[in-house]
């Protein structure tokens, strides 16, 4: 199951439903905010960037955690091959293919 949330050195970063918000953990208010996220998102990132991987998606759409603008994308493993991620780096398992 995708976390819904990330916790950055700037903010808190949270997904309900569609909307992406940065929240300042100190005070709650809210840094910036993105209505266009489908649900069920996973979130992962590190001071600088968000990575937000919709589900089933092989991509994910990179945000700058400053003003929430779309930087770019990045390919990603499936949610199922995904171990961990650690900032904006993910270990996975990847099937192997038999030797010949």
């Amino acid at each position: 199951e995708p976390l819904p949330l990330v916790p950055t050195f700037g903010g808190v970063c949270l997904l309900s439903e569609q909307t992406l918000r940065a929240v300042d953990p100190l005070t709650g208010q809210t840094l910036w905010s993105r209505d266009d996220v489908p649900a069920g998102s996973a979130l992962f990132g590190d001071e600088q960037r968000l990575f937000v991987t919709p589900p089933d998606a092989r991509e994910a759409v990179v945000y700058s955690l400053l003003d929430g603008q779309e930087v770019g994308r990045r390919p990603v493993p499936p949610l199922d091959q995904r171990m961990v991620t650690r900032g904006r780096r993910v270990v996975s398992t990847a099937a192997s293919s038999p030797s010949s």
